[in-house]
Formats: C-alpha cells, sequence, structure tokens
C-alpha cells in the first residue's frame, strides 16, 4: 500500500510536528556520531538552541513550555541531516 503524502493526512497541531521533530532530531544526530556542538555547528546556532529544541523547552523562559518549530528550522534541520522534511516530521 503507498505512503499516503503528509499533507494529506489529518492535520497536526504546531506542538505535535514540534514533537516529532524533537525526537527525530535527537534521534537522527545520535545515529550519525554528531554531538549537539557539532549539529549547532552546522547550523549557525549555539549547543543549547539544540538542547532546547531536542528537550521542547521555549527560550527565554522561567518555566519549561513547549517549544514550536517554525517549518523554515525545520527545513534546515532536514538540509543538514540529509532527512526529508517528512522523515524529520513523521511520527517516530
Amino acid at each position: 500500500m503507498p505512503e499516503v503524502p503528509l499533507m494529506s493526512r489529518q492535520r497536526s497541531t504546531g506542538l505535535e510536528v514540534s514533537a516529532r521533530v524533537s525526537v527525530n532530531l535527537k534521534r537522527k544526530r545520535k545515529e550519525l556520531g554528531y554531538s549537539r556542538q557539532e549539529i549547532a555547528g552546522m547550523l549557525c546556532v549555539t549547543p543549547t538552541v539544540i538542547r532546547h529544541i531536542e528537550n521542547g523547552i521555549s527560550e527565554g523562559t522561567e518555566k519549561r513550555r513547549v517549544r514550536v518549530i517554525s517549518i523554515d528550522e525545520s527545513v534546515v534541520i532536514a538540509e543538514t541531516l540529509g532527512m526529508s522534511l517528512e522523515e524529520l516530521c513523521k511520527e517516530p
């Protein structure tokens, strides 16, 4: 059975997609043997930003909040890790 394209599936909220990106980023980073610092260098961000994305923490907050990842961030992360956007955003 062919896979249903991402756009024709039931819509996910930004928080749901961000949670999947967080899990898939961490999994793929470890699979490729990269440290947070190495990925951060490739993406021109700090290792703290990568940690926040992987842990779903919103920047500049005293309380932990879920961080919603923008489509632009997702595209750059996917390209840097050699993944498709669909692969990065799929359920783990």
